[in-house]
This record gives structure tokens, C-alpha cells and sequence, in this order.
């Protein structure tokens, strides 16, 4: 049995779908040099939100978009409810930043 209840649907898969590809469309033309794009995924749920999104924009440009995950467990301000020694992993970038002063 699930604890979990589901109140209401938010979006189809199809309206998230077109949602990722307006949303990979907007990014494309803010950014100005796409050698300079990537995605960082914040641990959990943003690390598959950063890959669809790199997945459509290598789809429309025929190139790849490094993913990195970054874990903000020591960021947390409940940190002292839920351990007494609280541990996180370092960042997993398989790319390295280009540094740019202004985008």
C-alpha cells in the first residue's frame, strides 16, 4: 500500500513534454555561446529534470550538453532535526567550467 495519495494532475506527459521543449527553446536563444551550456541537476529531482532538458537541446542542435549533479545536503537549514553528523557527496561534474564574466 502507498502513503502517497495523488490529489490532482498538474500536466499530461505531453503538456510536460511541450513545456521541456519551449523551456529548451527559450534557453537556446538567451545563450549566446552553447560551448558555455551545461546543466546542473540538484539531488533528487532536478538531476532528470537537468537531463530532459539536455536531451531536447542536443535534439534541436545536434550536439551534447553536459549534466552535472550537485547534492545541497549541507545546505539545508534542518539539518540539526535530522542527523547529528551530517555528510554529503562532493559535486559530480564531468565537465569543467569555462570562466565568463558576463553571459
Amino acid at each position: 500500500m502507498s502513503l502517497t495519495r495523488e490529489k490532482a494532475q498538474l500536466m499530461s506527459a505531453s503538456e510536460i513534454d511541450r513545456t521541456l521543449v519551449r523551456l529548451a527553446h527559450e534557453i537556446l536563444e538567451k545563450t549566446k555561446d552553447l560551448d558555455l551550456l551545461a546543466f546542473i541537476g540538484i539531488k533528487r529531482r532536478g538531476i532528470p529534470m537537468a537531463q530532459r532538458l539536455a536531451q531536447k537541446i542536443e535534439a534541436l542542435e545536434k550536439r551534447q550538453v553536459p549534466v552535472g549533479i550537485l547534492d545541497i545536503k549541507l545546505y539545508r537549514d534542518d539539518l540539526s532535526t535530522l542527523t547529528s553528523s551530517p555528510w554529503s557527496a562532493p559535486p559530480r561534474f564531468r565537465f569543467r567550467c569555462k570562466a565568463r564574466t558576463s553571459f
